[in-house]
């Protein structure tokens, strides 16, 4: 009798639907749509998930961990592209704090895909000085480092861990 049980997927969706009803009715819910945009997010429906993050950053301007979040949700929701919208966010993150890990690992990740290898080690180098030594994350940011650093024909500074995970998914794992 007191054993939990088990959520349905159908339950889940009903209680984020319940969620998206409740912010119609009191649209000024910082947390709520905070969990709705985490919600949509962990149901990889990206779209919606862009929706409540635009939404969460009007009502909370200047958050760098929004900004990189809603970032990261306009990338996944265009196929993985940092192009656009999702860079100008990282930029604006990075402004209000240049330190912020998701931001600086997306940041490297955006250079990376314009083709800035020289930027993208530059940013993940800083990123590696903010994260524990022995995390996965920085077992992933050297590995990252090392295979771009051999695309320019730099000596490899770490050897690359096999993960296959970019450092901005890793990120996301992590936070």
């Amino acid at each position: 009798a007191n054993q939990p049980q088990e959520v349905t997927q159908e339950q889940i969706n009903a209680m984020v639907e319940g969620l998206a009803q409740k912010l119609k009715e009191n649209p000024n819910d910082v947390e709520g749509w905070a969990m709705l945009g985490r919600s949509y997010v962990n149901l990889r429906r990206y779209a919606e998930a862009s929706i409540a993050y635009a939404r969460l950053t009007a009502l909370v301007p200047n958050d760098a961990q929004l900004l990189a979040d809603y970032a990261d949700v306009l990338a996944m929701k265009n196929g993985r592209s940092m192009k656009g919208e999702p860079e100008k966010l990282i930029i604006q993150a990075l402004t209000i704090d240049p330190d912020n890990i998701k931001a600086l690992a997306l940041a490297g990740t955006a250079a990376f895909q314009r083709k800035s290898y020289n930027s993208a080690i530059e940013k993940w180098q800083k990123l590696l000085t903010l994260v524990p030594t022995e995390s996965q994350i920085a077992a992933q940011i050297s590995a990252n480092i090392s295979q771009t650093q051999g695309l320019i024909g730099q000596p490899l500074a770490a050897k690359k861990n096999g993960a296959g995970q970019s450092v901005a998914a890793s990120v996301s794992a992590a936070s």
